[in-house]
């Protein structure tokens, strides 16, 4: 890896720093002025936002599987806590809640539930009639 790149990291592991809520703000402001449409603009901004989201939740979940849960069982495979699951398909805790009951498969991890993406996948497969808008 690239020293560029390390910075490049590191720099966005700081962002918490600096970007405020007026920051980002004036950032959406500008963003609308250099587009036509506002509407189709702060659509095209939710999407950009929401995929870093989930790029983030990713990186996040990579930490904790290699390097504090650290079980080598589970190092092949990427697993979801609920509210994961939730946050990438924008539906409710309780709604996954209700896809475990219908037969998405569980495994425990450090005392949580996690959902593997294995699971997440056959659950789609068996169950063609709920809508799943976001892949994983």
């Amino acid at each position: 890896m690239e020293q560029k790149e390390l910075n490049r990291i590191e720099e966005l592991l700081q962002s918490t720093k600096w970007l405020s809520l007026p920051v980002f703000e004036q950032y959406i402001k500008n963003f609308l002025t250099r587009k036509a449409d506002s509407k189709i603009a702060l659509q095209e901004l939710d999407g950009l936002i929401g995929s870093l989201q989930n790029h983030i939740l990713s990186l996040s979940l990579f930490v904790k599987q290699n390097f504090l849960i650290g079980s080598p069982a589970i190092e092949n495979s990427i697993y979801y806590t609920k509210q994961e699951i939730a946050n990438i398909y924008r539906v409710s805790v309780r709604t996954i809640s209700n896809w475990v009951l219908d037969g998405l498969q569980t495994t425990a991890i450090g005392g949580i539930k996690r959902i593997s993406k294995e699971a997440v996948r056959e659950f789609q497969l068996k169950n063609k009639r709920k809508k799943f808008n976001f892949k994983i």
